[in-house]
């Protein structure tokens, strides 16, 4: 399975006639009765981002236990890569209701965060996810980016994804007689 920030679920192969398996982090058998689990499964948890781990596992039954372990490698989720562009509505009126903006998912990405440098910008929905839909409510154009989020801590931000803001016109409409 996929590694997360803090954990590891490994998967191995059921062995034939294997009552139990035994795993360590170092390739040393640990023992009788240590480390041990039922099934071709085992949790790691505690552990540090970006960070290579090995874990070797033995197969056993109640006369004898493998001899030679199953080695597995996995590393440890980093924080989440570059955001590539934002897409969206560069141009919007004051006021300006339901705009929507958007970037591709970024890989290791759990939670996004977006900033408008603007006043007057609210997202309505999508907060935490990489489509939102925002209200615009003051003559305030500005920038908007988004980072991604995990247990590891934050990614770069996007490229600055420019947004104008325009006033409300005091033309009149319609001709005055």
């Amino acid at each position: 399975s996929t590694p997360s920030s803090s954990q590891i679920v490994w998967n191995w192969n059921v062995v034939a006639g294997a009552a139990d398996y035994q795993w360590n982090t170092t390739n040393t058998y640990p023992g009788a009765g240590v480390n041990v689990v039922p099934g071709p499964t085992y949790t790691q948890t505690g552990l540090i981002c970006n960070t290579a781990y090995a874990l070797y596992v033995w197969a056993y039954d109640a006369c004898s236990n493998s001899s030679s372990p199953t080695t597995l490698n996995q590393t440890t989720s980093s924080v989440p890569n570059l955001p590539g562009l934002i897409t969206g509505t560069g141009t919007v009126c004051d006021p300006q209701n339901g705009v929507a903006y958007s970037v591709a998912v970024i890989p290791g990405a759990t939670g996004y965060v977006w900033t408008y440098t603007g006043a007057g910008f609210t997202i309505i929905t999508g907060t935490n996810t990489n489509s939102i839909t925002a209200n615009f409510s003051a003559s305030a154009s500005g920038s908007l980016t988004v980072y991604g989020t995990n247990g590891c801590g934050s990614g770069p931000s996007s490229p600055a994804f420019g947004i104008t803001v325009n006033t409300p016109s005091t033309v009149p409409l319609a001709p005055t007689p």
